[in-house]
């Protein structure tokens, strides 16, 4: 049954691992140790929509979904020129991002965003749910034009 939230979690977030290196703080063998790529103890992976594994010695899976207290709502107006969306923050559990316009804006992991180089396209009225791995690092936007707001929810 752990698998298999396992598996669930992998999945909601819309991620396939090759390996767990980004998973090793997340997976911990009986004696409390991280698991991650260059373990014997644990090697696993996705694989069209599946997950295989191999064990040896005895290993449980549980899963922790970070949580927040607080939550800071922010407006940004959007502007035609790299703007900032969020400043960087080591405490950061997650963010939301709605673009209240008509208009698309092309959102960066990085201090500035441009029309060639950016992270990902929110359309018109699209929501962004920021995943697994949380970001921390400074979040930027460019938009077709100054028109409407990113409405902003940092966790």
């Amino acid at each position: 049954m752990k698998l298999v939230a396992l598996l669930a979690l992998l999945f909601v977030h819309h991620t396939a691992f090759a390996d767990l290196t980004n998973l090793g703080t997340w997976i911990f063998d009986s004696s409390g140790n991280s698991l991650n790529s260059t373990s014997n103890a644990l090697n696993a992976y996705v694989t069209n929509s599946s997950l295989a594994c191999t064990q040896s010695g005895t290993w449980s899976v549980s899963i922790t979904n970070p949580t927040a207290l607080t939550a800071t709502l922010t407006s940004v107006n959007n502007s035609a020129s790299t703007f900032s969306v969020l400043a960087s923050n080591s405490n950061r559990k997650g963010a939301i991002i709605f673009n209240n316009s008509s208009v698309n804006c092309n959102v960066a992991f990085a201090a500035t965003a441009s029309n060639s180089l950016f992270s990902f396209q929110l359309t018109g009225s699209a929501t962004y749910v920021m995943t697994a791995p949380i970001y921390q690092g400074t979040i930027s936007a460019i938009c077709a034009s100054a028109s409407g707001t990113l409405q902003v929810t940092e966790l």
